[in-house]
This record gives C-alpha cells, structure tokens and sequence, in this order.
C-alpha cells in the first residue's frame, strides 16, 4: 500500500467515481458522537457530497473517515494512496495511516440486567482478522471474548478487507515537521477483488504556522508496573493492581501517549526505601529514561506509587517522620533530574474521612511534599483546600451519561443515538455553581484544579471527548485533565474494559480507539488557542488601536462552545492567527 501526507495542512477528500455495486461516503466531521452501524441507517454526518476539508499544521496528526457501503459482500477490499505531492515537494509514503473501525464487545452506556454489552466499533486496526469476538459457551447473556488468531499484534498496514455491508476506514495524516505551506493532492483507491475500483482524491492544505503545545496540561492514571524484559508481564496475566510492563511495551505505550498529545501519565511506581533507610531509585530512573526518549519532559511527576502513608486517624510521631524522610529524599531525587514531585495521597475521600486526612497532608506539606488527589466533589475545598496542591475533581459526566442512556435505551438502541445521550455531557452541567466556586477558590489560592471522568477516557463518545477534553476544559476553568484510565486494569490479558480504557493492549502496543482520536482533537483545538491567545497577547501590546485585536477578544469570549462546530472554531482560529501574525509583520 501507498500513503503520503503532508504537514501544518488542510485535508480533503474528494469522490472522483465510484461503481454502482457500492457506494461510498465521507464521513463530515470524521470526529463525531454518530456511531457508523452495519445493520442501521447512515446518520448524517455521512454524506456523498465531493470534498472532506480538514486543516492542520506541521507536525499535527489530523483524521480523516469515508465510508463503503455493499448491497452485496465486497471481498479483499484494498486501499491504495498515493504519495502527495505539493509545493514543498512529495510526502513520504508513512505520513498517511488507513486503518478500518472493527467492533470490539464490550459494555455499553446503558447497563442493566441482560443488557450489558454489544458490538461496538470502535478499534482502529490494520489488520481486522488477528483478534476476533468468539461466543463464551453457555453465557447466559450471549457474552463474548476476545481471542487471539495468531501473534497478539495488529499489522504494519492495512490488509484487505472484507465487506459484508458496510466498514468505515479511518486515514490518520501526519504532517510531515518540514512541510511547506501550499496544497498538496494524491490519488485514494478503493480495490475490491470481485468489483470495481473507486477513486477518491486527497488534498491537503498546510497552515502557515506552528502549533505552540498545549497551556493545559494533559495526564492520565496509567496503572503500570515497570519489570525487565523476559519477566512474567501483563500477557501472562501478571496483575496486581497494575499491569506489568516490560520497557519495550513501556516504550511503546509513552510514545503513543505523546502522539496523542499525552505528555504527563502518572505513575505507579514510586521510589522505595532500602534497608538502611537509603532511597532506592534505580526502577524510577528507568522510568524517567523512557519517558523522556518518548518525548516527555514535563516538569512535574504525579507519583501514584509513592510509599508516604495518608490515613483518616492522626499519625504517630514515627509514621510522620518516616513520610517526610521520604519526601525529602524523592524531592532531592527529583530536583537533581529537574523535575518535581506531588504525591498521591488519597483517592475520592469525602466527608468526615476527608476532613480526618488532615493531620497526614499536614505532615506532608512541613516536609515541602506537594500533593494531588481525585475528589468526587466540590465540598473538598472547605475540607482540604488549603493543603491540596492538585486536585483532580470529578465532572459527574460519567453518572449523567450512564444514567440516560440506561433510562431510555437498551444496549442496541443506545448505539443509534450517543449524540441524543453525548448531551447529558454538556458544559453547562459541569459548570455548575459548586465546581465553580471551588475551581476558583484553587485559582484564588495560586493552585491548579484538573477534571477526570469528564467523561471517562474510555466512554463511546469521540465527540464529547473533543469537546470537553479541549475547548470545553478551558471554558470550564480547568488547569489539565487525569482521566481514568489508558488501559483499564483487569485480569485477562484479552479482556480489557473498554469503557474504562483509552486504548487496547497489544503486544508491543495498543490498538488505538475512536474516543482516543477524539481526545486528541480536543488536545490540538487547545494548542491551536494556546497559540492565537499568543499572537494576540503579542499583538494587544504592540497595536492596541488594531480592531482586528478587541475583535478577536471578543469573538473568543462569545463562541459557542456549547454546541458549537467545532471544526469550523478551529478553522477561525487558525485564521484569526494568520491575520494576527500579518500585522506583525506589516
């Protein structure tokens, strides 16, 4: 297979012809809420219209979606693209990813009694044969398992596909970082063995300008434990607690985070004590080595595994000199690497058992330890507000979807209407008077707030993962997000909860998902703000009397975000940005 794509662009998919013994369609935007369904209606974000325009920057990951549709089965579907071509030359063949969506059973939004999981498509494969849904004998639900057909990988790239009556493929561009500004063309062709060919035209515009990253921050809790390599891991069913991971899966995991614009995952190791009291932090530097050859370098580490001891009782003399000898000896560790640290110190405590933590955090804040914490509410900040460092407060998204979706729809009808369920999700219920006051209070006090279950990393809905995750998290008055989870922690190394996980393990990798591609959206609407509030800051000192600047203020305070589309917010920022950097250079 042939692919090229280039960098800082605008992406089009145009339908040049197609035959009559199928039909193909773009899907408009290729993020959406709508789950494309063999055995349902199209929704409409699927169109047979000419063109899918998508723009991007130099060195951005931008999708792309089209639909094929079979009256009768398609067998060993090929699609071939060509290397783009443009005015700053030809792309290489990698800069252009086609991958189709396969089902993966597993839980739905609606949950009840005999109702629990369907097919839902959501995994993003080379190769659609490798792992198949079998039946669980006499499950009384009709339940099934993942089951490996050969090594437990996906393939490099995309193998024939058959097509019994309808597959959406996902085209996955990644912007070369030299690109040239310009448009860019290739040639896209759908190759039945047993009909004929369809040509579909790529065009790809590049943005004069680079995307700054993110003034969020994005993390996420990644319940791993670091083993050499040869080791019983997670492929074996070694799990306590966590996954064990070898540094070649490690590696390969942080590298996907990063592409994904997932910088910061915490983590669940932590340094430990030796015998004589001594720190050992060999497994930790392993740790920071590998996340750094991935490209993380963010300041802070979230330590999930840290070994200080938080308890809902005051601690003894020695319990509280044992947690500041550790914590001052991981921040000399730390700082000597040129990160700092906060510390897990407990996990959605309320109530009186939160108030009682005092004495611990306390402890911890004399030693100058640094804390962060999940809390399921906004009545922490009375309790604890003044010594957590990072809280991580819920969104209640999680509870809102669950409970829509299982009090009108079942499992199936669920699926035809996420966007229907997707609106239990919205801002405005986030932004409620509570979490408001209490992410201000964080503010008011010179600290940082993140969300998690906002909504859960794993939740169908790529949509409200973009919107919510992105834009929706700076309107919100959020700092970051930590979402549970990047891979959900389980028994079986096939069967991963897929509502609970961003992504599915494989062996040397993961399977990426469509809540995932989402995600990243939503992490590049930020960083192309990040990067218009920038030129605009820059612009505001050095033409005040500039309309185009008091405008542009006023554009970003008044975009619907809400409901707005999001593409079309991003296209604005984009040219809003281009015309900001034009005065500059007037």
């Amino acid at each position: 297979m042939r692919t090229i794509l280039p960098a800082g662009l605008a992406l089009v998919v145009a339908v040049i012809s197609h035959a009559a013994d199928y039909d193909v369609h773009i899907v408009t935007p290729a993020v959406t809420d709508h789950m494309i369904l063999r055995d349902a209606p199209l929704p409409p974000v699927c169109r047979p219209g000419d063109t899918l325009s998508i723009a991007a920057c130099r060195g951005e990951y931008e999708p792309a979606a089209f639909v094929v549709s079979a009256p009768q089965a398609l067998k060993d579907v090929r699609i071939e693209v060509d290397r783009l071509s443009g005015p700053g030359g030809t792309w290489p063949a990698a800069a252009v990813d086609v991958r189709v969506v396969k089902e993966m059973f597993c839980w739905t939004l609606a949950q009840g009694e005999g109702h629990l999981a369907v097919d839902v498509p959501i995994l993003l494969v080379h190769d659609e044969n490798f792992l198949v849904m079998e039946p669980i004998p006499n499950d009384k639900y009709g339940w099934k398992k993942p089951v490996a057909k050969g090594p437990f990988h996906d393939a490099d790239t995309l193998q024939p596909v058959q097509i019994d009556s309808r597959r959406q493929f996902w085209i996955t561009v990644h912007v070369p970082d030299d690109a040239t500004a310009g448009t860019y063309t290739a040639r896209l062709q759908i190759l039945p063995a047993n009909a004929p060919a369809s040509e579909l035209t790529l065009e790809v515009e590049v943005h004069p300008f680079e995307l700054l990253p993110s003034m969020l921050e994005y993390s996420i809790y990644y319940p791993v434990t670091l083993v050499p390599e040869g080791s019983p891991d997670w492929r074996s069913g070694a799990w306590r607690n966590t996954a064990h991971l070898t540094p070649r899966q490690y590696l390969a995991e942080c590298r996907n985070m990063v592409a994904h614009g997932l910088t910061n995952p915490n983590i669940y190791n932590g340094p430990v004590f030796g015998e004589d009291g001594s720190l050992i932090v060999e497994q930790m530097d392993q740790i920071l080595e590998l996340r750094e050859r991935a490209g993380m370098r963010r300041k802070v580490l979230y330590l999930a595994g840290s070994q200080i001891l938080i308890a809902d009782r005051p601690l003894t003399d020695e319990e509280c000199k044992k947690n500041q000898r550790y914590v001052r000896q991981t921040n000399e560790w730390a700082r000597a690497r040129g990160y700092e640290v906060y510390h897990m110190t407990f996990d959605e405590w309320k109530g009186d058992k939160l108030t009682a933590a005092r004495n611990s955090m306390q402890c911890i804040r004399d030693a100058g330890g640094k804390m962060f914490a999940a809390v399921n509410g906004a009545a922490f900040f009375e309790r604890v507000g003044d010594l957590l460092d990072l809280p991580i407060l819920s969104a209640g998204t999680r509870e809102r979807l669950s409970s829509l979706a299982s009090s009108e729809f079942d499992e199936k009808s669920s699926l035809r209407n996420m966007p229907t369920i997707a609106k239990a999700g919205r801002l405005e219920l986030i932004r409620d008077p509570e979490r408001c006051k209490a992410i201000d209070g964080v503010h008011a006090r010179g600290g940082r707030i993140f969300t998690y279950m906002n909504p859960m990393a794993g939740q169908f809905l790529p949509g409200l993962q973009r919107r919510n995750r992105g834009l929706g998290l700076w309107r919100s008055g959020f700092d970051g997000t930590m979402n549970w989870s990047y891979s959900h922690i389980a028994s079986d190394p096939l069967v991963q909860r897929m509502l609970y996980g961003a992504v599915y393990r494989t062996d040397g990798g993961v399977l990426d998902t469509l809540h995932w591609e989402g995600s990243r959206e939503g992490v590049d609407d930020v960083r192309y703000l990040t990067t218009l509030l920038a030129v605009l800051g820059d612009c505001a000192g050095r033409f005040p009397d500039e309309p185009l600047v008091p405008e542009t203020y006023d554009w970003l305070r008044n975009v619907d975000l809400e409901n707005g589309d999001l593409d079309g917010i991003r296209l604005e920022m984009a040219r809003r940005t281009v015309a900001l950097m034009k005065l500059r250079t007037e």
